[in-house]
């Protein structure tokens, strides 16, 4: 999917969010989810810096990682930017609630399943 309004955008993910676009220009997000059984993956794309307030479901374990090069997130204040091992791209438990940072064009992915998978492995 592709959003002009960031407040579309925030509102599509299961997240509930509050933020600002603090940049200049035209705002456009990109956003495809593959949802499983159990497991959820997302990849989004956004052209603005902002920063946003999110609670996500606490029954969700997430892990967010960054893929576009030079680009960073920043997630209670702990930057996540891609690595050069692929080891290291997983870089951050998302917790709930939190904040973020996206800097410019921003590339970001994440995994998500039910804690009690998450807690079984």
């Amino acid at each position: 999917m592709t959003f002009t309004d960031p407040d579309a955008y925030a509102a599509l993910r299961d997240v509930q969010a509050a933020g600002v676009v603090n940049g200049r220009g035209d705002f456009r997000a990109e956003s495809t989810t593959i949802r499983l059984d159990r497991l959820s993956l997302q990849r989004a794309r956004e052209t603005l810096p902002r920063i946003t307030y999110s609670a996500f479901d606490p029954k969700q374990f997430s892990i967010a990682f960054v893929t576009l090069p030079g680009r960073q997130i920043y997630i209670n204040g702990l930057e996540l930017s891609p690595g050069y091992y692929p080891r290291d791209r997983l870089r951050y438990v998302v917790t709930t609630p939190n904040h973020q940072q996206v800097q410019g064009v921003c590339e970001g992915n994440s995994m998500s399943t039910p804690v009690c998978l998450a807690n079984a492995a």
